[in-house]
This record gives C-alpha cells, structure tokens and sequence, in this order.
C-alpha cells in the first residue's frame, strides 16, 4: 500500500520544489510584473490625469522590475545553495550513519559507546554472540556490570582512573561474564569522546573475543592454566601497580607426588592433584585466583592482600582444609604440600616473574624444613598404606 503523504510533508516538499526551480520563480515574478505595468498602461488612455495611487503602484512596479535581478542574485541564490549544502551535509550523514551500522553489524568485534557514568548508549548486535545479552539489555547496564564479580570494583576502579585522564586504551584484556554464567576473555580498546570545550562525553570503542572459558581452564583440576594464569594475573599486577594495591603470591607444590603415582597409579595421582585444587579453591577468597602451574604445581594469587596477615590467613585455611581432607574416611594415603608465599612491595617496580620466582624459593624452602623434620621422626610415616 502507497503510504499518505502528511500535509506538512506535502508543504515542505513544493516549498522544496519551488526554491529548486529558480527559471520558474524568475518567469512567475517578470509575468507577474508586465501583466500589471500592461494593464496600468492600457488605462492610462481612459483615466485623464493619473491618480497619485496609481502613480505610486506605476513606480512601485518599475522599481520591482529593477530590483528583482538583484534580490534574485543576493538573497534567493545564497539561500539556494544553503539549502542545497544542508541536504547534502544530512544526505552524506545518513550513508554515513547506514555505513556505521552495517560495518558494526557485521563485525567481528562488539563496538560500544558509553557516557561518563560508563552506561552503555550503543552496542552493536554482536553483543548477543559474544556475550548472549540483547542490544536492550545491554543498553540498560553500565560495563563494569558485565566483568566477574570478583575483579569488578578493581577495574572499574582502573577505567574510571583512565576516564578521569581521557586517554585511550588499547588491548585491555578483561574477563567478563556471559548471560549464562560462563566467562568470556575480551581484548577492550577504546577513545575518549570529548565536547568542544573538552569536557569529556564518553567513550567509543570495541571489543574483540580472546579466550573462551575452555582454552584457559585446566582440565583436570577445573582451575586456571597457566595461559589463563598470566592473562589474569599480568591485568592485575598492572592495577595493583597503578593504584598501589598490595598483591601476594603462594607457591604450592604437592609432596611425594612420584611416590602416589608409583604405588597407586597414576589415574590416583591425578585424583590427588585435582583434590589439591579443591582444596585450594575452597580455602582462599572468591577474588583470588587458583592456577594450576604445571604437574603437581599450584600458584594462587592473592588479590589486595595486605603485607603478611592475608597470606598466614589463607595458608592456615588452607592448612586446616588439608588436615579435614586427610581425615575423611576410606583415604588411602594422606596428601600433604609445600607454601612457599612472597608479597608485592607496590611502591617499587616488579614482574610477575619475580614474583613467581621468589614465592617458589620460598616454596623450596618449606620443603626442605618439612622434609627434614619427616627424616627425624621415628619409626615409618604412616602417611602411605597399601596400594
């Protein structure tokens, strides 16, 4: 069905076509005024003398005649081209606008805006396949409620220091929660958006998928890899760094782990590392972070822990969570680990190398106490039964 014209459409549209046919505005105007000064001429004859209001309308006449060329070439002309320079500007908008549309719609990555406040304004479509969220849905949140609720007050924390400076950012990794619960590894960059007066307005940018859940999880233990590990904890040690935050770090190394593997087999052994996982994931705060190193090796971070207290807290959580395993009936042999912590000095520059490095000497260190003190005890340990 056609549609119907609205009244003021069809107003607009003969003003519009009217002001682009400016022969057909000259030729109505000159008709115009030769039809008058032909007919005031033609009575001329009859009237006598000529009255002083048609000696007015005769002048008014001839100078309309004279100024007409000059209105047409210094009003109507300047406003012509006005006119014309705006729909271009709006028609050139529109493609730019439709050229928007259809690159972030079918983009890989998910492109964004979003105010000061850091509530989203736009998101493309591909928010659904990314995240599972509706471009409604979206629309009503703000982008730190999308991150882990474990890391979410530290990097809005960090955004809203970068919104403050308006800088871009590039190659933000960011571990962000999917509407079903999963988490999804995202690489954010972004631009400010400023005002004339350079007040800032927002942000544009865009998000690229990096990980899914799956690449960074170890398997058997259901923790972090270490791929997964040096994402998040590198993205940590950046904000720990940037708001001096105190960060610490545990090295764990199982004992004996040969020894369960030879006189039990390895499908046990493997048992053993993934109970070390739980109990590690069950005695530390939902912020830190469980990895499994490699092997029989964990390391957990320990997010805004503060110098030495945080870390004896969760290794005795982590101590009386052991001895509770270990007591639980139908065990055939106890599993006992080494700790080996080390503590971020935030005022000084350091690598998350280093502090691997130092939490595992230290790690070694308990070792060596612990197996001493085991080598001095008398009689057999009983901590092995039979196979």
């Amino acid at each position: 069905m056609k549609p119907v014209d609205k009244p003021e459409d069809s107003e607009r549209n003969s003003g519009r076509m009217l002001l682009e046919s400016p022969g057909r505005v000259l030729c109505i105007i000159l008709v115009c005024v030769f039809t008058s000064e032909a007919l005031i001429m033609l009575l001329l004859p009859t009237l006598g003398q000529l009255p002083i209001f048609l000696a007015a309308i005769l002048d008014a006449t001839l100078l309309l005649l004279i100024l007409t060329p000059l209105l047409y070439l210094l009003v109507y002309k300047p406003i012509q081209y006005q006119m014309k320079d705006r729909e271009q500007a709006f028609r050139l908008l529109r493609e730019s606008e439709k050229r928007f549309q259809d690159i972030a719609a079918n983009a890989d990555e998910w492109i964004w805006e979003v105010d000061a406040q850091g509530r989203y304004t736009y998101v493309s479509p591909v928010i659904e396949a990314i995240l599972g969220y509706t471009v409604e849905e979206t629309l009503q949140k703000h982008f730190y409620d999308l991150f882990a609720d474990e890391e979410r007050e530290a990097l809005k924390e960090a955004a809203f220091e970068g919104f403050a400076a308006k800088q871009p950012f590039r190659n933000f990794i960011n571990r962000n929660l999917h509407k079903n619960g999963s988490s999804v590894w995202l690489s954010t960059s972004g631009v400010p958006i400023l005002d004339d007066s350079g007040e800032l307005l927002g942000y544009r940018g865009a998000d690229s998928l990096k990980h899914d859940e799956s690449s960074i999880t170890d398997l058997l233990s259901g923790v972090l890899n270490r791929h997964g590990f040096q994402l998040l904890a590198n993205q940590h040690l950046k904000l720990t760094l940037r708001n001096r935050l105190s960060l610490a770090m545990l090295f764990v190394d199982i004992d004996d782990m040969k020894q369960i593997n030879d006189r039990f087999g390895h499908a046990e052994g493997d048992r053993a590392i993934a109970n070390v996982a739980a109990i590690l994931t069950k005695s530390v705060r939902e912020a830190d972070i469980v990895t499994r190193f490699g092997g029989d090796e964990f390391v957990v971070l320990l997010t805004m822990a503060e110098a030495g207290d945080d870390q004896q807290t969760v290794i005795r959580h982590i101590t009386d969570e052991l001895e509770l395993f270990n007591r639980s009936p139908g065990r055939r042999f106890e599993i006992s680990f080494s700790i080996g912590s080390a503590q971020l000095d935030p005022t000084q520059m350091s690598t998350l190398d280093d502090l691997i490095r130092r939490a595992d000497e230290s790690m070694y260190r308990q070792k060596q106490v612990s197996t001493r003190r085991r080598s001095m005890r008398p009689g057999v340990s009983p901590r092995y039964g039979s196979p």
